[in-house]
């Protein structure tokens, strides 16, 4: 997720959804896995300041769980509803900092 979209300084549309990816085992294997929001790579707005890009990483209740569908819209992305509906643990968390080149 991107907590910065548009940007820092007006985050109206954050958190956007870039990526949601289930069933995944825990050596990594995505044979079963299910894409459920399309990957959407960084894309910072011009004239915007740094922007974070956060990774969670779930554990399942259990795998081949079937999710609560997900809406089109990325933008503004409640995804601490979607982990409650769903019954997820975070177990792991990374980030990025990207910025566009036109800064």
């Amino acid at each position: 997720v991107d907590p910065d979209a548009p940007s820092k300084e007006d985050p109206k549309w954050g958190p956007y959804r870039h990526w949601v990816i289930a069933n995944i085992t825990a050596s990594g294997e995505l044979t079963n896995a299910n894409e459920l929001a399309a990957y959407q790579g960084p894309a910072p707005p011009p004239k915007t300041k740094d922007h974070r890009y956060i990774f969670m990483l779930f554990k399942q209740p259990e795998l081949n769980t079937s999710f609560t569908a997900l809406s089109k819209e990325s933008n503004n992305w409640d995804f601490k509803n979607f982990i409650q509906q769903n019954n997820l643990e975070l177990i792991g968390v990374n980030f990025f900092i990207s910025r566009n080149d036109d800064n």
